[in-house]
């Protein structure tokens, strides 16, 4: 298998494996891996004949579905940068998103676009009518020969993820095809994925959760399902999903699986089928994860630290119950082959502010200089116990 460096790739190389494997399912249908290759391509040729160039941003603010994640793949192959937008951002904010990065384009629906419009004043494309049964009838004489071919490096920027940090103002972290698969390629390995798999997508498609359901679903050629709307925020309607779906790996915050542990049955439902769990972006709460671990023995557990200029730059693999002194779940060692160390903040050298450098770490905020060699101050503090793990403090 040929190397692959770019984040549009890794379909072109499942639609080789995997022509009619289903390897995307969504409210909105369920499509091979060599149909979302060839409407990625229909998207693309749309795009560049609408005068999308490389390096142009182009925004979805579309509801959770397969013709998103498909939008997204005919964007990177157009060259551009995908800018996800959460449905659950009000107008005003998505204006501010808009502002910041000034998008050629964007992806909505004709309701959303007026809304938009009285928020936003600058020139943008609104494309508010293109489907996958649009893209293939209005595309269905055009040969992508037309088009000259787009010159795309692994350090080009790929997306664009708006979040608030620590100062509570939006800014855009840019990403690069070598920030996505580095991560990709590293939790493909780590958690084993691999062609038989069912994973879930239960975060919105602006959060960095996303990546690994996104890419480490199409890098190994498994099948991505995403989680409608309406069920996400239902710890039964999530839990019955995994059930019915056969889910195999489940990413989401850990609010999500104690919503599903108080709701839901998850316990029960999840047996069947679910071998890997994986929890980032809060703590998760010692006394359910323990219970959890005690009533899924069969499941490999990961708590996955990081910040979304990040990914994920630590991991613990929990392989046991946690002691009960320790107040959170360690965040473990470093990830992605990223280099993790401890900025002291005082005499003690194992207490400090984490700092990050490494493949996943972003070119920058959007706005601000791109660099590939960025060191990402985290803000959070940490120490090392005996044997180099790392804990909050």
């Amino acid at each position: 298998m040929r190397e692959i460096t770019l984040l549009h790739d890794v379909v072109r190389e499942a639609a080789k494996n995997f022509p009619s494997k289903v390897g995307l399912t969504a409210a909105d249908g369920h499509f091979t891996f060599l149909e979302i290759d060839t409407l990625a391509n229909k998207f693309m040729f749309a795009l560049r004949s609408k005068g999308i160039k490389k390096g142009d941003r182009v925004a979805v603010y579309l509801d959770k579905t397969a013709l998103s994640v498909i939008i997204f793949q005919g964007i990177l192959r157009a060259g551009a940068i995908y800018v996800p937008i959460d449905l659950q951002i009000p107008i005003h904010g998505v204006a501010e998103i808009l502002r910041q990065c000034s998008p050629t384009a964007i992806f909505t629906s004709e309701r959303l676009a007026s809304q938009i419009n009285e928020k936003y004043n600058q020139s943008i494309l609104y494309l508010t009518e293109l489907s996958t049964d649009s893209i293939q009838r209005d595309d269905a004489n055009s040969s992508e020969t037309d088009l000259k071919p787009i010159k795309i490096s692994e350090n080009d920027p790929a997306y664009i993820l708006f979040t608030s940090g620590t100062t509570g103002a939006a800014k855009g972290a840019c990403l690069s095809h070598k920030n996505g698969l580095s991560f990709a390629k590293w939790a493909a390995k780590l958690t084993k994925a691999s062609e038989k798999d069912v994973i879930a997508n239960h975060s919105p498609f602006s959060f960095g959760i996303s990546v690994y359901d996104l890419y480490v679903s199409f890098l190994v050629g498994a099948r991505l399902t995403i989680v409608p709307s309406r069920l996400s925020l239902t710890g039964q309607g999530m839990s019955d999903f995994i059930f019915s779906e056969k889910i195999t790996h489940w990413y989401s915050v850990p609010s999500a699986i104690l919503l599903m542990m108080r709701a839901g049955a998850f316990i029960e439902k999840a047996k069947p089928s679910l071998n890997v769990l994986i929890f980032a972006g809060e703590l998760f709460p010692i006394e359910q994860l323990n219970n959890l671990r005690e009533n899924l023995p069969e499941v490999r557990f990961f708590n996955f630290y990081g910040a979304t200029e990040t990914n994920v730059s630590c991991y613990y693999e929990i392989k046991n119950t946690i002691s009960g002194n320790l107040p959170a779940a360690p965040i473990g060692l470093p990830a992605c082959n990223n280099k993790v160390w401890v900025a002291p903040k005082d005499e003690d050298e194992k207490n400090g502010e984490l700092m990050v450098s490494g493949p996943t770490v972003m070119l920058g905020y959007w706005g601000q200089e791109l660099k590939n060699d960025l060191t990402y101050s985290s803000n959070d503090l940490v120490r090392i116990d005996e044997q180099g793990i790392l804990h909050f403090i």
